[in-house]
């Protein structure tokens, strides 16, 4: 017999809901070539998605110094819209991670209004002396002889060569501002731990916000805005369900997306939204 749990309402099955059957998730929406219209020096050029299986294949293309040219294909997870099949049930996000020697990058995408919106995260290995960082870009499907733009510069910035990722502006407790329409997370605690920061997250419950602790988070510099706060990354993982959370700061809100993989046997659906947060 399926128990299922939930640390958020968001992801809970009401006792009069059919039990739910787990299906694929239709990857057409995002099969195919797409191409970079930013055309950031240090970032993704372009990106390759293919089904094979039943499971999403991504291949991707880098620009300048860092991770240039082919990066060659890896599995990459696949998000829906929502966690229930059915009606409206669709592909909307990806995370694939390109391992290498020297650099680990993780690329995370969504899908909305017929654009990719990418991050790429490049996280250096340990005593390269390299600054973690990440670049946001805009993807449009390779039609025709359509090109990735070109970058404005040949390499990233100098600063991002040296040096590690203060915090800043990303300090402090951030309270949902949509609690009760979003029923996802209720505020976020970031505090400072070291060179990296710690997270605390609290859900939102039927009868007040859910503790899911802590965990540590990993700092990325805004490669080609490098006065803004730096991005993190962070994962909770509440045994039945991890919770990969992604954070930035955007015109003085923390926006977050949040990328829900279910490794229990509930039937749920693996989804994504973005949720925004103030103080």
């Amino acid at each position: 017999m399926t128990i299922v749990t939930h640390a958020r309402e968001a992801d809970r099955i009401g006792n009069g809901e059919t039990a739910l059957e787990r299906r694929p998730i239709d990857l057409t929406p995002v099969e195919g070539d797409w191409v970079s219209t930013t055309g950031l020096a240090g970032g993704v050029s372009r990106f390759r998605a293919r089904g094979h299986n039943g499971s999403l294949l991504i291949s991707a293309s880098g620009y300048g110094a860092t991770r240039e040219g082919d990066w060659g294909e890896v599995p990459a997870q696949a998000f829906a819209n929502t966690l229930r099949p059915g009606p409206g049930h669709a592909f909307t996000a990806f995370v694939a991670t390109f391992d290498g020697a020297q650099v680990r990058t993780q690329l995370e995408s969504y899908l909305a209004l017929g654009l990719a919106t990418g991050h790429a995260f490049h996280r250096f290995a340990e005593g390269s002396g390299r600054r973690d960082y990440f670049t946001r870009e805009f993807y449009i499907p390779a039609t025709g002889s359509r090109r990735p733009a070109e970058p404005g510069g040949a390499d990233i910035h100098p600063l991002l060569r040296t040096g590690a990722n203060e915090p800043g502006a990303l300090l402090g407790t951030w309270d949902a501002l949509a609690p009760t329409v979003t029923k996802g997370i209720y505020s976020l605690e970031v505090v400072p731990d070291g060179e990296d920061v710690l997270v605390q997250a609290y859900g939102v419950g039927a009868d007040g916000p859910v503790d899911w602790g802590t965990t540590r988070a990993e700092l990325y510099a805004d490669a080609h805005y490098l006065d803004n706060a730096p991005a993190f990354l962070a994962t909770f993982d509440h045994g039945y369900m991890q919770v990969h959370l992604q954070g930035r700061i955007n015109r003085g809100s923390l926006v977050v997306c949040i990328f829900t993989t279910f490794t229990d046997d509930s039937g749920r659906s693996d989804y994504f939204v973005r949720e925004c947060f103030g103080r």
